[in-house]
């Protein structure tokens, strides 16, 4: 039976009633965690970890959904590519990042989409692979969904945590505002996709494997 967990439930998206996704927390400990979990009680099916992202890549746009082809845990030499099953992979896919903390400012971004050539971050993805045994690799697919753009700074933020004072400036007002309004372009965007990968990851016989770069 396929399992499905995303970081929180803000990013918790409406599925059918059959599917039933459960949060683990925000960041990479609480990724770790979830790997640690999985590891002692080695569930059988496919597991799909979504979630949001920040584009790195100042061509991608909010809404976007992508299935995760390459991680890289940043302070790391962790790299993973990871082969998507026959059946998804005319999907779009994407490299992500993973830091961790949100990364806030315009400025931080272009500065990581230089160094790594990654596309997307989040706080969760390469930390979660990082502990899990390594043959349930092949069980995990990631789906992540843009929320924020690379040109677009988060300025209500402190690490994942809102500042509500902050939102007396006008410049972290509209960044609240703008993310609040993403939220539902994501969650929109998020559903139709991930109950797209479900259907397919669940018809194939194609298992993806995780490698060390």
């Amino acid at each position: 039976m396929t399992k499905l967990f995303c970081p929180s439930r803000f990013e918790r998206v409406k599925l059918p009633s059959r599917l039933i996704s459960r949060t683990f927390g925000m960041g990479p400990q609480a990724a770790r965690e979830l790997a640690n979990r999985l590891n002692l009680t080695r569930p059988r099916g496919k597991i799909i970890l979504y979630g949001s992202a920040g584009a790195l890549d100042p061509q991608l746009q909010v809404g976007e959904s992508f299935l995760i082809h390459e991680l890289r845990l940043k302070d790391s030499e962790l790299k993973l590519s990871l082969n998507i099953p026959h059946s998804l992979r005319f999907l779009p896919q994407a490299s992500c990042l993973t830091t961790d903390e949100p990364v806030l400012r315009s400025q931080d971004k272009q500065s990581l989409f230089e160094q790594f050539q990654l596309q997307i971050v989040d706080c969760e993805m390469a930390a979660f692979m990082d502990s899990l045994v390594e043959d349930m690799h092949s069980q995990i697919i990631f789906v992540r969904t843009v929320i924020d753009s690379s040109q677009h700074s988060l300025r209500f933020l402190e690490g994942s945590q809102i500042r509500w004072p902050s939102l007396v400036k006008p410049t972290a007002l509209f960044d609240f505002l703008r993310i609040s309004k993403n939220f539902l372009i994501y969650h929109r965007s998020m559903s139709e996709f991930l109950e797209r990968v479900y259907q397919l990851s669940v018809t194939t016989s194609t298992e993806p494997e995780a490698s060390q770069l």
